[in-house]
């Protein structure tokens, strides 16, 4: 019985977790502060390319000393960083 309980909560997990996406938000935040990609680049101490890749939402994971800086360099929430978005890929 606790097997079936087990393995049927992970399905559940991942048939909810499906129906939507986990994306960045930094273009309008970036754009009230004023910041273009090469400044933006050199507040968090990251390459350009990897600062084009936050800014355009081309990243497949955030490490949790650059969600912070950029939190600070953005003046603003993780909240403010990270949107839910439900996926219609499906």
């Amino acid at each position: 019985m606790f097997i079936f309980l087990k393995i049927y909560a992970k399905l559940y997990i991942k048939s909810t977790w499906r129906c939507f996406v986990l994306r960045l938000n930094i273009k309008p935040l970036m754009d009230a502060q004023k910041l273009n990609r090469n400044q933006l680049s050199k507040e968090l101490k990251i390459g350009y390319v990897a600062a084009c890749n936050l800014y355009e939402g081309n990243t497949q994971r955030i490490y949790f000393d650059t969600l912070e800086n950029l939190c600070h360099v953005l003046h603003c929430t993780p909240n403010d960083i990270l949107i839910f978005e439900k996926d219609d890929t499906e």
